[in-house]
Protein backbone atom coordinates (compact mmCIF):
# COMPACT_ATOMS: atom_id res chain seq x y z
CA UNK A 1 0.00 0.00 0.00
CA UNK A 2 2.99 2.70 0.72
CA UNK A 3 4.77 1.35 -2.41
CA UNK A 4 1.28 1.91 -4.65
CA UNK A 5 1.75 5.63 -2.56
CA UNK A 6 5.04 6.41 -3.11
CA UNK A 7 4.71 4.24 -6.87
CA UNK A 8 1.45 7.10 -7.48
CA UNK A 9 3.80 9.90 -6.46
CA UNK A 10 6.75 9.23 -8.64
CA UNK A 11 4.52 9.01 -11.37
CA UNK A 12 2.48 12.35 -10.84
CA UNK A 13 6.18 13.64 -10.03
CA UNK A 14 7.38 12.44 -13.53
CA UNK A 15 4.05 13.59 -15.58
CA UNK A 16 4.94 16.84 -13.79
CA UNK A 17 8.43 16.86 -14.93
CA UNK A 18 7.34 16.89 -18.79
CA UNK A 19 4.93 19.21 -18.30
CA UNK A 20 7.56 21.46 -17.25
CA UNK A 21 9.78 20.45 -19.47
CA UNK A 22 7.51 21.21 -22.86
CA UNK A 23 6.57 24.48 -21.11
CA UNK A 24 9.96 25.41 -20.65
CA UNK A 25 10.27 24.60 -24.74
CA UNK A 26 7.21 26.85 -25.44
CA UNK A 27 8.96 29.76 -23.74
CA UNK A 28 11.84 29.56 -25.38
CA UNK A 29 10.26 29.41 -28.53
CA UNK A 30 8.11 32.22 -27.33
CA UNK A 31 11.56 34.18 -26.21
CA UNK A 32 12.47 33.49 -30.31
CA UNK A 33 9.40 35.32 -31.46
CA UNK A 34 10.07 38.02 -28.92
CA UNK A 35 13.42 38.63 -30.14
CA UNK A 36 12.25 38.76 -34.10
CA UNK A 37 9.32 40.50 -33.28
CA UNK A 38 11.61 43.24 -31.56
CA UNK A 39 14.58 43.55 -33.77
CA UNK A 40 11.67 44.19 -37.03
CA UNK A 41 10.11 47.25 -34.69
CA UNK A 42 13.40 48.77 -34.20
CA UNK A 43 13.80 48.12 -37.78
CA UNK A 44 10.68 50.41 -38.43
CA UNK A 45 11.15 52.73 -35.64
CA UNK A 46 15.13 53.49 -37.42
CA UNK A 47 13.34 54.40 -40.40
CA UNK A 48 10.49 56.06 -38.54
CA UNK A 49 13.12 58.31 -37.28
CA UNK A 50 14.64 58.72 -41.05
CA UNK A 51 11.76 60.05 -42.43
CA UNK A 52 11.25 62.31 -39.68
CA UNK A 53 14.49 63.77 -40.09
CA UNK A 54 14.03 63.81 -43.14
CA UNK A 55 10.53 65.59 -43.52
CA UNK A 56 12.32 68.09 -41.00
CA UNK A 57 15.15 68.96 -43.81
CA UNK A 58 12.21 69.11 -46.54
CA UNK A 59 9.79 70.97 -44.82
CA UNK A 60 12.71 74.18 -44.09
CA UNK A 61 13.52 73.95 -48.21
CA UNK A 62 10.32 73.96 -48.95
CA UNK A 63 9.70 77.42 -46.85
CA UNK A 64 13.12 78.86 -48.22
CA UNK A 65 11.66 78.44 -51.81
CA UNK A 66 8.31 79.76 -50.61
CA UNK A 67 10.47 82.54 -49.41
CA UNK A 68 12.24 82.93 -52.53
CA UNK A 69 9.25 82.81 -55.04
CA UNK A 70 7.24 85.13 -53.16
CA UNK A 71 10.29 88.05 -53.25
CA UNK A 72 10.40 87.27 -57.10
CA UNK A 73 6.54 87.53 -57.40
CA UNK A 74 6.83 91.06 -56.09
CA UNK A 75 9.86 92.32 -57.61
CA UNK A 76 8.10 91.07 -61.31
CA UNK A 77 4.54 91.01 -60.68
CA UNK A 78 4.46 93.81 -57.45
CA UNK A 79 2.57 91.26 -55.41
CA UNK A 80 3.13 87.61 -54.02
CA UNK A 81 0.73 85.60 -54.61
CA UNK A 82 -1.11 83.69 -51.78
Amino acid sequence: MVNSAINDILLKFQLMQAEIREMQSDISKLKITMDRFYNLIDGIMGDFKKFGEEQEILSYRVSDHTDKLERLEEKVFGVASA
